[in-house]
C-alpha cells in the first residue's frame, strides 16, 4: 500500500516499493510476524538514501522506529544470517552489529518525522 504523503522522488520505483513494504511492516508490527529482515532491508535502503524530513507520516515512522528496536539478535541470526554470503556474515555475526543496525534504522526513521 503506497502512502500518498510520501515524497516518491526520494527512491527509484523498485527501491520505493521495498521501502514502503518494510516501513509498513515495521509500523504495523505484524505481531509475531515482525521480521528482522525488514530492519536489515531498511538499513541498506536508508544508508543509500535517507528519507527527507516530513516525507512519511510521523506516526508510522515512530511506530516503525520503536518496533525496529524490539527485535532480538536471535531473530536476526535466524532470519537473516543464513541467507547472506559468507563474507557478509562475518560483518554481521556479532550482536553489536545487529544493535548498531537497529539503532541506525530507528534514528533515521525518527529524523524523518
Amino acid at each position: 500500500m503506497v502512502n500518498a504523503d510520501v515524497d516518491e522522488s526520494r527512491f527509484r520505483p523498485e527501491r520505493q516499493a521495498i521501502f514502503f513494504e518494510k516501513r509498513e511492516a515495521l509500523s504495523i508490527g505484524r505481531g509475531a510476524n515482525l521480521q528482522a529482515r525488514d530492519v536489515f532491508d531498511l538499513d541498506l535502503l536508508l544508508r543509500r538514501k535517507p528519507l527527507a524530513a516530513g516525507s512519511v507520516e510521523a506516526e508510522l515512522l515512530a511506530k516503525a522506529a520503536e518496533h525496529a528496536l524490539m527485535l532480538p539478535f536471535d531473530a536476526f541470526r535466524d532470519q537473516v544470517l543464513p541467507f547472506l554470503e559468507p563474507d557478509a556474515v562475518e560483518l554481521y555475526e556479532r550482536e553489536e552489529a545487529w544493535e548498531s543496525m537497529q539503532t541506525f534504522v530507528a534514528e533515521k526513521l525518527e529524523q524523518a518525522r
